[in-house]
C-alpha cells in the first residue's frame, strides 16, 4: 500500500486515523478526510463495492458521518457508533456560532464562496453552507436520515448510539480487526470483526475552566459550542461590560472579534474594512512560507512553533501598519465602531497568538492597532500572560454556580506571567477586573486511554489538505 493519503492516516493495518493531533482539523477538513479515506481504500482495493465483511466508523460528526456515508452508498456495511445519542451533537445545540467553510482560506480566490463544495466540484454527502452551526446540523442531519431511509443502499448504514470502543485486536492473518464494544455506560459488551476501522471520535476535553494549582476548579466558562450573547449590545449584560477573553488560538481570536465587532463572522468584518489587494498578497506570502516551515515543525519541540509564530506574528503586523495607511480602511473601521466599543481584552501565552487561520489573526491585530490609535484604548491585547486564578468580588461561589451564572458579575482575574511558550507559566503577574470571562485554552485529550494508544501510532500528524476533494 503506497498510497500517500492512507499512509499519512493509518496508525495500524486497517486501523485509520482521523482526530487529533493531526492538523489542518477544521470541519471542512474532517469531511475532506472522511470522503478521501474511503474513496482511497477502494482505489487501493482495501474496499469493495458489495464485500460480505463490514468496516467500523467512531464519531458521528462530520468526518465520521461523511465516511460512514461514502462507505455504504457504495455497498458496503457499515457500522457508525457514537458515544452521545445523535449525530453532530456538538454543533447541535451551537445557536449563536456561525460556521463558514470557505472564509478562512483567505485571501485565496474562492474564500468568499460560502459553500462546499462550490462551484463544479464534486457533490459530498453532507451539505455545507455557511450558517449559524444548529442550522447547519439541521441540514446534515436531515441528509443523513434522508440516506438512511432513502439511498438504494441506506441499509447497509447501520448506527449505535451510546456505544464506544473499549478495545480492539489487529488479525492481519484475517485482514481484520476484531474490537470489543461497550453499550449504555459499560453494563454490556460485545464482540465484532470488522475489514476496517475508522477512528473519528471527538478530540478530548474543551479547557473552559480556571484551576488553582491543586487542580481544583474555581471558574467554569461556557464551552465553545454553547450558546453565548458575545454579539448582543453590551455583551447581552445588564451592566457595562468588562470582558476577558483567554486564549490565543482560532476560539479565543473569533470570539473577541465577535465580542468586540457583534458581527457574527469574520468575513462580515473583513468586507466593512475593504482592504487593498495589495496587502491582501503580503499577507497570503506570509501564511504560505509559515505554512510550509509548520508541517515539517516538531510537534514536540515548541521551539520550532514558537519561530514560525513569532514570524507570522510580525509579518502580519507589518500588514496592519500598511493598510492602516489607507483611508479606505480607516473608513471602513471607522464605520465598524462609530463609537467607543466594549471593553474587552485579550489575554493570551507567549508574545503571538497560536492560531493559524490567518483572516482571525490579521483582523485582530488591526481593530487592536486602530483602536489603541483612534479611542486610546491600550490594553486590548495582553501578551504574555495566563490566567491563573478567578475569585469572586460579591461572595458567589464561580465553581458551583451553573455555567453563565456568573455573567455580569464582578470577578478579580489574577495574571501570571507567560513570558515563553517553550518554557511555560511564570509568577504573579497583576489582577484584573472582568465581568465577563471567556476560556479558550484548547483541547485536552489526556483522558482518552484508548486513542493515546493509537496516536501515538501517528508519526506525521501535520498535513497540507487539499481544499476539497479531488474529483
Amino acid at each position: 500500500m503506497n498510497d500517500p493519503f492512507l499512509q499519512a492516516h493509518e496508525a495500524f493495518p486497517l486501523f485509520y486515523w482521523m482526530s487529533l493531533p493531526l492538523s489542518p482539523i477544521s470541519i471542512r477538513d474532517q469531511m475532506v478526510r472522511g470522503k478521501m479515506i474511503i474513496d482511497r481504500a477502494f482505489e487501493n482495493e482495501i474496499l469493495v463495492e458489495g464485500q460480505d465483511k463490514g468496516i467500523l466508523v467512531v464519531g458521528a460528526g462530520a468526518c465520521g458521518v461523511t465516511a460512514a456515508m461514502t462507505a455504504a452508498a457504495r455497498n458496503v456495511p457499515t457500522v457508525l457508533i457514537d458515544r452521545g445519542s445523535s449525530a453532530f451533537h456538538l454543533q447541535n445545540g451551537a445557536l449563536t456560532r456561525y460556521l463558514d467553510p470557505t472564509q478562512y482560506d483567505w485571501p485565496l480566490d474562492h474564500w468568499q464562496e460560502g459553500n462546499f463544495p462550490w462551484g463544479a466540484l464534486p457533490a459530498m454527502p453532507l451539505p455545507y453552507q455557511a450558517d449559524i452551526a444548529g442550522n447547519v446540523a439541521a441540514f446534515w442531519n436531515i441528509s443523513l436520515n434522508n440516506f438512511l431511509s432513502k439511498h438504494k443502499h441506506g441499509s447497509k448504514l447501520t448506527i449505535l448510539w451510546k456505544t464506544e470502543i473499549k478495545n480492539f485486536t489487529l488479525n492481519p492473518s484475517n485482514a481484520s480487526v476484531m474490537v470489543k464494544l461497550s453499550q449504555a455506560g459499560g453494563s454490556s459488551y460485545h464482540r465484532d470483526e470488522f475489514g476496517l476501522v475508522i477512528w473519528a471520535a471527538g478530540h478530548g476535553t474543551e479547557t473552559c475552566v480556571v484551576e488553582s494549582n491543586s487542580k481544583k476548579v474555581v471558574y467554569r466558562g461556557r464551552p465553545f459550542w454553547s450558546i453565548d450573547y458575545l454579539t448582543r449590545p453590551q455583551c447581552g449584560l445588564s451592566v457595562v461590560p468588562e470582558v476577558i477573553i483567554a486564549g490565543g488560538g482560532d476560539g479565543g481570536l473569533q470570539d473577541f472579534l465577535r465580542a468586540i465587532t457583534k458581527c457574527e463572522s469574520a468575513k462580515e468584518i473583513y468586507k466593512a474594512c475593504k482592504i487593498p489587494s495589495e496587502i491582501e498578497r503580503v499577507v497570503q506570502s506570509a501564511e504560505d512560507r509559515a505554512h510550509r516551515c509548520y508541517i515539517w515543525g516538531n510537534p514536540e519541540n515548541k521551539r520550532h512553533d514558537h519561530a514560525v509564530h513569532l514570524m507570522l506574528q510580525a509579518d502580519h503586523s507589518a500588514a496592519v501598519q500598511k493598510a492602516l495607511k489607507s483611508k479606505q480602511v480607516r473608513a471602513g473601521l471607522k464605520h465598524l465602531f462609530p463609537n467607543t466599543p466594549d471593553n474587552v481584552r485579550l489575554v493570551y501565552r507567549c508574545s503571538h497568538f497560536e492560531n493559524f487561520y490567518g483572516l482571525n489573526r490579521f483582523l485582530v491585530l488591526l481593530i487592536a492597532s486602530y483602536l489603541e490609535q483612534v479611542y486610546s484604548m491600550n490594553n486590548i491585547l495582553v501578551p504574555n500572560a495566563s490566567i491563573t486564578d478567578v475569585s469572586s468580588k460579591d461572595g458567589h461561589s464561580c465553581a458551583s454556580t451553573m455555567i453563565g451564572g456568573c455573567d455580569g458579575r464582578p470577578h478579580s482575574v489574577e495574571l501570571s506571567s507567560y513570558p515563553d511558550c517553550r518554557k511555560g507559566i511564570g509568577g504573579p503577574l497583576r489582577k484584573l477586573d472582568a465581568n465577563l470571562i471567556v476560556i479558550r485554552y484548547g483541547i485536552d485529550s489526556a483522558n482518552l486511554k484508548l486513542s493515546t494508544r493509537v496516536r501515538s501510532a501517528i508519526t506525521r500528524p501535520r498535513h497540507s489538505l487539499p481544499y476539497h476533494v479531488p474529483p
